[in-house]
């Protein structure tokens, strides 16, 4: 290649002082500066500082020397291949102004290891041109960063006599040695020294990871990460800034900022990086200039720290790493410096430390340019824990207060206190003297040592909460919330593209930007409240308590939301949500009262009904079979007397199977003789009592071939309801009841003074009459329900209780036990089965001999037999006298067996099988039987004080009174309870607010309830009912309708609130203004009651018994209320 052409080709592309590097470029710069470097020493001098090189590659071998001139004049020529001698090199770091340059060089040779024995100053020539010669790297590197040894290789000149302005030229001269070309062309004006300008957009680089990728969020913990551009308008211009400079320093504080830290808006991209706060300025050249350097060639600036050990080299303007494309779109910042944690740690910083750091350019002279600098925090990507204990508590409201009904969302503070009190087992903590002011707890595990094993560390600088609601369980459990703006992560996610349905591969979207979510197919917000840490208010223990009242499931009753929470300490890092938990408000307000007028209940009557048909060819057809026989008549009466012609047939069984009549041959011809064109009636008898029949015109021909044109059928028509009365015997009812939208029906069925659950119908179920022959008995008693999609029971509606035909034999009776009080009589017992029978039939008979043998007997005994409301049946029978003497032992036995009523169709009573054999000993008169183990006796418990019961008709609900005189309150107290008008419309009632919390706005409602009750609580409830107060025998056994009640309900709230309030929301108990009280009872005042809310049965009568238990479990006494009438 022609080198002229070469050259002449660069300087028509060139401006003076800058090129653009193509190929095998040289460039020629100048500018004045100190002699000096950075430093004090030669910093009051200048001189003009003239540099040339390639851009990149070597320098073309056809260039055999540079001429340079100044004004014109030759002032320097050297070959551009050759190196200066050792002992020139040496004479370039003479002076004190070269000192730092000096001590600079020796420490890079140092550091390479390379070039063999010590490097010191008076071997300092020899040793940087023995690596110039070994190395190609480090002496492009070294000649940007030292211009001596820029000058070593006949690369640059140090014009110290330059009297300005001056023009200056740069020549190559061919090998020919002649031609000559113009490299460049640099003016220098002025004396004064130039100063590189800052660099631009420097800034502190975030998103190291991307935030919602598991194993990246704690890319950036710890790590300070740096980036700025290449000062210039044009690329011209930042190509002669990238020849002009050489590295960058980087300067910080030696302690953090203690300023006040500006907050920047965030950026509306996603992937920005936000703007880093400007710290204020300083000139660190001027500092640097101010100070002398050490053995190192460092310079110490008071307060300031260099960061960077090395010169920084950066290749030019950046904004995002390059990465592999299965991350999507998205890439890290780029970074041009970065310091990691251990870098940071060693230095003195921790994670949220702030500190300004500066960053100056170095120019080819060695010399410092301007400064720019940054508010840097280290970053603390350690998120806290997430919150816990967190609990929902429904709050009911006070009108009197104005206070709405709202959910209370609790939970304790994150910190170290509360932490420490939940972590106690399997780890030693490093700094408990210290943790509350470090903010965070350091440990390790249980067995190690804390100096000796890495440190464990929770952060715990919580600075405020995130509360999030859900509808539904699903969405709660799969929802992430990385940024914190209240929308899913996956539905922030955009696709790369609008066909890429893969959320795997997708770009980092907004999911990592709370200030921007997407446009299309925005999710929902999730996000409800931002609590501030501190709110939080102290219990008696020490323990702090955050609350959220969320008034929204009040409004929608019955819905259940779902909570989860987020902590956020000062440096914005969000912890995992906690685990979902419930809330909701429950809608507790009644079903309504089944309306009796849109209620089907019945029984069908059936009726005979003959029909004239051609489907049948038979002369008669019988589908009851309920008929014996068919009577026709035919013709009008004669003068009141019988009609002309009539007969009866036998209804007998057909060929084709079914019942009826088929004319033979004989009386088809006496029919067609004596009923031809007259009036027929067809008669069906049963004992000859018509059934039913019809009169038809009577037409036949060629009897029997052709049959006959009135063919007959017998059915019967079941399509009428009578409705059901009390006592009505019905074998299966119909009953039909609307059921409204949202609602279910409860069917039950009241046995034996006890209320059973038979089934539950909800739409699009719809009811059918129900079976009930599986239910044992024959007296069914049913009442019906509404219920909600909250599980709310509405009130009972009894229906009419029915007979139910037996459909089969009864049970057999249960022997209980065979008695001797006389010597030739026994008194037997046993307890009939729980249906309707005649009576029962009993043998008995000595053992040994055969059931019916002479020494035995047998007996019917009459009774209804309607179960336990009957209770044992206690009979006296004969048996054979005693044998004579003393020393006899007789074993006699009996069985029973029911006899049942007539099945339909019957006479004849029905008979259960034989029941077990129940035998027992028979001896002599004071003779003593044998002493078996007896059962332990069992303690009758003493009879407590009577227990008080009254029957609020308003409100369907039996009550107890549970407080004997009227609860007191210590000052004012303003609760909210039932009416204080326990009289409305004629109906006694208090509970009209049923199930709803009494509220009272003072701080011992909830210990004046307590203590009120101190000694009535810790019991059971049992319940007696029966339909005849006067006729014990009808009366059911108790049955329990509680657990074992042994606490109160009620609970105080004192946060969030200018007076105390207490909330008494219990299952079983409730507070009452009895104001207006009943005439038999005195109940006046406020006054606690147990609450039945097990169903019960409109006009029956119930009564209660409170079975009160010690601290062992055994009873302690028991207390009974009087019968009271459900109506």
């Amino acid at each position: 290649m022609n080198v002229t052409k070469q050259i002449i080709g660069l300087l028509l592309m060139c401006t003076v002082g800058s090129v653009y590097a193509l190929g095998e470029q040289l460039y020629f710069v100048g500018m004045v500066a100190p002699v000096g470097s950075i430093s004090n020493a030669g910093s009051a001098t200048n001189a003009v500082y003239l540099r040339w090189d390639v851009t990149e590659g070597k320098l073309p071998a056809d260039v055999t020397k540079l001429l340079l001139f100044r004004d014109g004049v030759e002032i320097f020529s050297a070959d551009p291949h050759a190196v200066l001698a050792g002992n020139e090199i040496d004479a370039l770091y003479v002076g004190p102004e070269q000192d730092r340059r000096k001590q600079e060089v020796i420490l890079s040779l140092l550091d390479e290891g390379q070039v063999g024995a010590l490097v010191d100053s008076g071997n300092l020539g020899e040793k940087i041109k023995e690596r110039l010669a070994i190395d190609t790297y480090w002496p492009y590197l070294m000649s940007r960063m030292d211009f001596n040894v820029a000058r070593a290789r006949n690369r640059g000149f140090l014009d110290t006599t330059a009297t300005l302005p001056h023009q200056y030229e740069l020549y190559a001269l061919h090998t020919d040695g002649v031609t000559q070309a113009l490299v460049g062309r640099v003016d220098v004006s002025a004396p004064v020294a130039q100063v590189l300008p800052a660099a631009v957009s420097f800034d502190q680089v975030s998103n190291l990871g991307r935030c919602d990728a598991p194993g990246e969020t704690r890319k950036d913990h710890g790590t300070v990460a740096l980036d700025w551009d290449i000062p210039g308008g044009t690329a011209g211009d930042r190509y002669t800034h990238a020849i002009l400079s050489t590295s960058y320093d980087i300067y910080r504080t030696t302690s953090n900022y203690g300023g006040v830290i500006p907050v920047l808006p965030a950026p509306t991209v996603a992937v920005e990086d936000p703007p880093s706060p400007v710290a204020p300025l300083i000139d660190i050249r001027a500092l640097a200039q101010a100070q002398g350097h050490d053995n190192n060639g460092d310079v110490t600036i008071p307060g300031y720290e260099r960061v960077n050990n090395e010169p920084i080299l950066i290749s030019g303007n950046a904004s995002h790493e390059i990465l592999h494309e299965d991350v999507g779109s998205w890439n890290p910042g780029f970074s041009q410096f970065m310091e990691t944690p251990d870098l940071l740690l060693s230095a003195g910083l921790e994670p949220g430390d702030s500190r300004l750091y500066y960053l100056v350019p170095r120019d080819f002279t060695g010399n410092y340019g301007d400064t720019v600098g940054i508010i840097v925090t280290v970053p603390d990507s350690d998120a806290p824990p997430a919150p816990w204990a967190v609990r929902s508590v429904e709050h009911v409201g006070n009108p009197l207060t104005t206070v709405d009904d709202e959910l209370f969302i609790s939970w304790d503070q994150v910190d170290v206190l509360g932490y420490h009190r939940r972590h106690q087992h399997g780890r030693v903590y490093c700094n408990l003297n210290t943790a509350r002011l470090d903010q965070e707890l350091r440990f390790v595990p249980e067995g190690k040592n804390c100096d000796d094993h890495p440190n464990f560390v929770v952060d715990l600088d919580v600075d405020h909460y995130l509360v999030y609601r859900f509808e539904n369980q699903h969405e709660a459990g799969q929802f992430t919330d990385t940024d914190g703006d209240g929308r899913s992560d996956r539905g922030e996610r955009i696709p790369a593209n609008v066909t890429d349905s893969d959320l795997t591969r997708t770009t980092i979207g907004t999911a990592c930007n709370s200030a921007s979510f997407p446009t299309v197919a925005v999710t929902p917000n999730r996000l409800v409240e931002k609590v501030l840490a501190s709110t939080a208010t102290s219990r008696a223990s020490g323990r702090k308590v955050l609350e959220f009242h969320d008034p929204t499931p009040s409004t929608n009753k019955g819905q259940v939301y779902w909570y989860r929470l987020a902590s956020v300490d000062s440096s914005g890092n969000l912890s995992g949500l906690s685990s979902p938990v419930r809330g909701f408000f429950p809608d507790s307000d009644l079903p309504p009262r089944i309306n009796p007028s849109t209620i089907t209940f019945g029984r069908e009557i059936c009726t005979y009904q003959v029909i004239q048909t051609e489907t049948f060819f038979e002369f008669a057809v019988d589908q009851t079979r309920d008929a014996d026989s068919v009577r026709v008549d035919c013709g009008e009466p004669v003068s009141g007397g019988g009609p002309l012609f009539s007969t009866t047939f036998p209804i007998v069984t057909l060929a084709s199977g079914d019942a009826g009549v088929e004319p033979n041959t004989e009386q088809c011809a006496q029919l067609t003789q004596n009923c031809r064109d007259l009036t027929m009636s067809v008669d069906y008898l049963q004992g000859g009592q018509s059934l039913a029949g019809l009169s038809s015109y009577a037409q036949f021909s060629n009897c029997p071939t052709s049959k006959t044109s009135v063919n007959t059928v017998l059915q019967e028509d079941c399509g009428q309801l009578i409705t059901i009365k009390p006592g009505d015997v019905v074998g299966k009812p119909t009953l039909n009841v609307p059921i409204p939208a949202g609602m279910c029906l409860n069917i039950y069925r009241d046995y034996n003074g006890k209320t059973h659950h038979y089934k539950t119908i909800c739409p699009p179920q719809t009811l059918q009459s129900p079976d009930l022959a599986g239910l044992g008995g024959n007296q069914v008693c049913l009442s019906l329900a509404y219920q909600n999609q909250n599980n709310e029971v509405g009130p009972k509606y009894a229906l009419p209780c029915f007979i139910q035909p037996p459909s089969g034999p009864p049970d057999a009776p249960q022997p209980v036990v065979m008695a001797f009080p006389g010597a030739a009589s026994s008194e037997i017992s046993w307890m009939p089965p729980e249906a309707q029978v005649i009576g029962t039939l009993v043998e008995w008979y000595r053992d040994g001999d055969a059931p019916g043998s002479t020494s035995g007997g047998s007996e019917f005994f009459a009774h209804p037999g309607q179960g336990t409301n009957e209770g044992i049946i206690k009979k006296s029978i004969p048996i054979i006298a005693e044998p004579a003497g003393v020393d006899w032992e007789e074993l006699w036995c009996f069985r029973l067996r029911s006899v049942g009523k007539p099945l339909s169709g019957s006479t004849d009573g029905t008979l259960s099988e034989w029941s077990a054999v129940r035998c027992d000993v028979r001896v002599p008169a004071g003779a003593v039987l044998p002493n078996y183990i007896p059962w332990p006796k069992i303690p009758t418990p003493p009879l407590g004080d009577e227990l008080f019961d009254l029957y609020l008709q308003g409100d369907g609900l039996p009550v107890v009174r549970m407080s004997d005189a009227p609860v007191l309150f210590s000052g004012q107290c303003e609760y909210e309870s039932a009416p204080t008008n326990c009289i409305i419309g004629n109906k006694q009632t208090c509970l009209s607010k049923a199930r709803a919390a009494v509220i009272g706005l003072c701080g011992d409602f909830c210990s004046s309830l307590r203590a009120s009750m101190a000694d009535k609580m810790n019991f059971v409830v049992y319940r007696q009912s029966t339909d005849n107060v006067a006729d014990a025998l009808s009366y059911s056994e108790y049955v329990q309708v509680s657990p074992l009640v042994n606490e109160l309900r009620c609970d105080t709230a004192i946060s969030q609130s200018a007076s105390p309030q207490g909330t008494l929301l219990d299952p079983y108990f409730s507070l009452v203004d009895f104001t207006l009280s009943p005439p038999d009872r005195n109940w006046d005042g406020l006054r606690m009651i147990y609450v039945d809310n097990a169903p019960h049965i409109g006009g029956r009568w119930y009564r209660y018994q409170f079975v009160y238990f010690g601290v062992d479990g055994e009873i302690i006494k028991e207390r009974l209320s009087a019968w009271v009438e459900a109506n």
